[in-house]
């Protein structure tokens, strides 16, 4: 990877969390429909369980590839230090 300028840097760090924030909405949006959701036969709540799980395991994967993205890339985008020479 390529060393960044600070504002590109900054700009690519910004959409790596929401991404990161987009899974997590995914997951807490599907758990909540799981926790209170009101289902009319016990084989609609089977399958429609079944989906909003896949969904919710969906997005904390995707959370989860997207934050260890952001925190392998981050010493390439933003080095603590620069070696001198001497």
């Amino acid at each position: 990877m390529k060393l960044l300028p600070l504002q590109q840097a900054i700009t690519r760090r910004r959409v790596l969390r929401f991404n990161i924030l987009l899974g997590l909405l995914v997951f807490f949006v599907s758990f909540y429909i799981i926790a209170t959701g009101d289902f009319s036969s016990y084989s609609q709540s089977k399958s429609e369980v079944g989906m909003y799980n896949m969904a919710a395991i969906g997005g904390l994967l995707y959370s989860a590839f997207f934050w260890m993205y952001c925190m392998l890339s981050k010493p390439f985008w933003f080095p603590f230090g620069k070696s001198k020479k001497d």
